[in-house]
């Protein structure tokens, strides 16, 4: 599995909503597919409206989402 930083817009109402999320993949379109499930349940925005304006591999420990250091059990900054 591979940690995929992705910066991106999608509408909240009247509002465009920035966003950057850590997401695990196989590669990237599976990061991607994943992404768009997330933030569709999450906020109810259609899939076709979220716009991904970057999308990087990064190293898990350098994340800060409880998913992806669970995943790699990487203890987090608050159990040091």
């Amino acid at each position: 599995m591979l940690v995929f930083r992705v910066q991106g817009t999608f509408p909240s109402g009247l509002n465009i909503q920035h966003f950057t999320m850590d997401v695990l993949g196989e590669d990237e379109s599976a990061a991607r597919e994943r992404l768009f499930s997330l933030i569709g349940s999450r906020h109810r925005a259609n899939r076709r409206a979220i716009i991904i304006e970057d999308m990087k591999i990064i190293q898990p420990a350098d994340s800060a989402d409880p998913v992806v250091l669970h995943h790699f059990a990487i203890p987090s900054s608050e159990e040091e």
